[in-house]
């Protein structure tokens, strides 16, 4: 009889080797290279300097000398790349020349160059020439070559930075800097399969034995000690955030948080305690700015902090972080410019968390890509030695490790719970998209066995979505543009009882008051129209949006559904968006300067039938 599927998966994850292994240092390398005219010993073989060629000792790919410490990665443009001798990407362009840019390529190991491409001195009578250092032009052709051999190089696609990747077997890859776990065993920094992992400063690595749930629920009770708005709620997905974070990079979809809480809620004791746990994986900035944070993370893909994201007047520079986290989110591409004006393109798969005592203004695309877990004030005395009898390094490598043994498990253990959030609990795909990945942390984190009826249960009654904040923003975007412009209060309906057209739609659904709603929908550039030969009753009414109209770029001014003088509106391919038999494109001139091209919206489908024609 076989094994229970779930038994199966344990031993899965437990045959990943993860046993410390020997790294060899730079230093220790260079202690190997020979001195000045001195011969290399390779295997049992002596070689002079600059006789490796002739000998036969050289990599048949690159032609490069056997043993040489910068390795070749490709070319692209006037630009060649290579490992140098760090395992740092570095590059060397058709312009760069003499002996530095090399060098700095060779830093630490300058002795493999006086061997390779040796430049000789005169001999003295009856003796060998001397070496007496390196041929710079040598030296470069031959990494040029050897780039060009390697062929074309796409430092976007190809380079892996810190954190978590998916191999395209499905396994987890693990970049700890100075090591990468790759198909289950720990290997150096360099070319791997079809990808280049260069070296970096070292960042946590999981725990060297297997963890158990006991190992890391000391993280999930301290965390059940602030005083969140939702409870255990809050607490449960800001573990699961951490849990997802760590692992954040190999995820389809991230999941993304925003602290709110005034002094005395905690929140910076909070902030030091994710920091303790994920230790240097954590890339922590404080009221940054978008393009600071690209030249941080780079090719990393390690959880983000950003404090101080507060809400302004002016919202520019928070804007471009939140667009960042929205990129991030997908595993979207972002591109900035270089110091030699070129612009380079990075994978933003980061999963962020941003903090402010109020978190700026946000859309609802955005609304749907964060969880808003809001703190309450706590006493003082209930922070008072918060760490005591927690090492949080150790919880923060237990808990990488159990989520580097439970990758197995990770898209089964999705499936069901975004499967009930969207069957059962009603959300939206994005909703559980957002919330399915911290879920599915916490359980892989706490529980070995799959998710059983309870906890679904639970996960799904816990984040009602009837009640949930995080679901404001879950109307389709033509019904949140219609939305906006029945809501909003334009200067045209100021000196009016009604400052939006709300109330006159719903007196005309309710109280046939038509005369109304024309006149006001007049003011502000719309329209009331009726198909030829209907009668004009609120089942036949249809509200036509012009393309262009000032009155109408007025309403939408400032919003994502705006446009610009002269040019048809946002709003209008926006509005078309909904279903046939809700909008459709038409022309109209009733009560309008002039005939104008736009959208019709059959109002009984969107506000529903009217008194009348509902009542017995």
């Amino acid at each position: 009889m076989s094994p229970p599927a779930n038994n199966r998966l344990a031993e899965i994850a437990r045959e990943l080797d993860l046993d410390e292994v020997e790294l060899q240092q730079l230093r220790e390398a260079a202690a190997g290279d020979p001195q000045a005219g001195e011969p290399r010993y390779i295997g049992q073989e002596v070689v002079e300097p600059g006789a490796w060629r002739e000998g036969g000792h050289f990599d048949r790919v690159t032609g490069l000398p056997e043993g040489c410490p910068v390795a070749p990665l490709g070319k692209a443009g006037d630009v060649v790349y290579l490992l140098d001798t760090l395992g740092e990407v570095s590059t060397l362009k058709a312009s760069s020349s003499g002996k530095g840019p090399i060098g700095y390529l060779f830093a630490g190991r300058s002795a493999f160059l006086e061997w390779a491409w040796p430049r000789f001195g005169k001999a003295a009578k009856g003796g060998k020439r001397p070496v007496v250092g390196w041929e710079a032009d040598d030296a470069r052709q031959a990494i040029v070559d050897a780039c060009a051999w390697k062929g074309v190089f796409d430092d976007v696609d190809r380079v892996r930075g810190r954190g978590a990747w998916l191999h395209s077997d499905g396994s987890l890859i693990y970049h700890a800097g100075s090591r990468v776990l790759f198909q289950g065993k720990w290997q150096h920094p360099g070319e791997l399969g079809d990808w280049v992992f260069p070296a970096r400063t070292p960042i946590m690595s999981p725990q060297p034995a297997a963890a158990d749930p006991g190992q890391v629920e000391s993280l999930m009770m301290l965390l059940e000690t602030w005083n969140w708005t939702r409870g255990e709620l809050d607490a449960r997905l800001l573990f699961g955030w951490i849990a997802a974070a760590m692992i954040g990079g190999a995820l389809d979809w991230r999941p993304m948080v925003f602290l709110t809480g005034d002094a005395g809620t905690g929140k910076s004791t909070l902030q030091k305690l994710m920091a303790a746990v994920i230790g240097r994986g954590l890339v922590s900035s404080v009221n940054t700015t978008g393009p600071a944070l690209y030249q941080r993370l780079k090719h990393d893909v390690v959880p983000v902090s950003v404090d101080e994201l507060e809400s302004e007047a002016d919202t520019r520079a928070a804007d471009v972080v939140i667009k960042l986290v929205r990129t991030a989110a997908s595993g979207g591409k972002i591109s900035r410019g270089s110091s030699e004006g070129v612009a380079r393109e990075y994978e933003c798969r980061s999963a962020f968390v941003l903090s402010a005592i109020n978190h700026p203004p946000l859309g609802g695309q955005d609304e749907q890509r964060l969880a808003i877990l809001a703190l309450r004030p706590i006493e003082k005395a209930a922070v008072d030695g918060l760490f005591e009898g927690l090492e949080p390094h150790k919880v923060g490598a237990a808990l990488l490790r159990r989520m580097i043994d439970g990758w197995p498990r990770w898209a089964r253990t999705l499936k069901a719970y975004r499967k009930a959030l969207i069957e059962v609990g009603g959300h939206t795909g994005r909703s559980a998209d957002q919330f399915g990945p911290m879920i599915a942390a916490w359980h892989i984190a706490l529980h070995d066995a799959d998710p059983d009826p309870g906890m679904l249960d639970y996960w799904v009654k816990a984040l009602d979505v009837s009640i949930l904040a995080e679901a404001n923003g879950q109307a389709p975007n033509w019904r949140q543009c219609l939305n906006h412009l029945v809501d909003v209060q334009p200067d045209a309906l100021r000196t009016y009882a009604h400052k939006n057209l709300g109330p006159y739609i719903q007196g005309f659904r309710d109280q046939n008051h038509l005369d109304d709603l024309e006149k006001r929908a007049n003011d502000v550039g719309l329209a009331i129209s009726f198909a030829k030969g209907a009668a004009d009753t609120w089942e036949n009414a249809r509200l036509f949006i012009p393309s262009t109209h000032p009155e109408v770029s007025r309403l939408f001014s400032g919003t994502q559904w705006g446009g610009r003088p002269g040019a048809g509106g946002v709003w209008a391919s926006a509005m078309l968006q909904a279903p046939k038999d809700v909008a459709w494109a038409g022309v109209c001139g009733r009560g309008l300067d002039r005939e104008r091209k736009g959208v019709l919206v059959r109002l009984s489908a969107v506000f529903g039938p009217s008194s009348a024609s509902s009542s017995p």
